[in-house]
């Protein structure tokens, strides 16, 4: 059985003092850091990693999804699959 670990984004980067110190500039850059942790993570252990933010701060128009790193779109995208299987 394939392992998840579901992370509440905003909640990580406010309680990780580097990546809150960068949202302070730029809060994309720390998403992004976020996410590039949680691949690295994701492929170190091998379970699916979903990062969830709740697009309080993202541009309607821009969905964040689309900005995620490709190794987790495509957790995502495989996790839609299995879902849809049962």
């Amino acid at each position: 059985m394939k392992e998840y670990l579901i992370v509440d984004g905003y909640n990580v980067i406010n309680g990780w003092d580097e990546l809150r110190a960068e949202s302070v500039h730029s809060l994309e850059v720390s998403r992004q850091k976020l996410l590039d942790i949680m691949s690295d993570y994701q492929g170190y252990k091998g379970m699916i990693v979903i990062v969830v933010f709740d697009a309080h701060y993202v541009n309607k128009r821009n969905l964040l999804e689309n900005n995620i790193n490709p190794k987790v779109r495509r957790a995502l995208e495989k996790l839609r699959r299995e879902d849809t299987k049962t």
